[in-house]
């Protein structure tokens, strides 16, 4: 496509948000993005979403260790056998 009229997926929106408490606080914030950044970030947080369920299960289902038994020690002064 020429320089007048661009791809449609690599051209940038812009997207603006302000928020404010009271007459101190002001946030402004301001996004570009293009649609093909969009699927991107969105194939991303797709594949992490559909990543924790089995670490989750990972976790939760594997075997515990019994615990640890005391070591029986030969009282002090006794020789010993080796």
């Amino acid at each position: 496509m020429d320089a007048d009229n661009p791809h449609p997926l690599a051209a940038p929106q812009t997207a603006r948000a302000s928020l404010r408490a009271g007459d101190r606080f002001v946030m402004e914030a301001e996004v570009r993005a293009t649609p093909l950044g969009l699927l991107a970030v969105g194939g991303l947080v797709a594949v992490i979403l559909l990543a924790v369920p089995p670490i989750v299960r990972a976790h939760i289902g594997r075997p515990r260790l019994p615990p640890a038994r005391p070591i029986a020690l030969p009282p002090p002064g006794a020789a010993s056998a080796l």
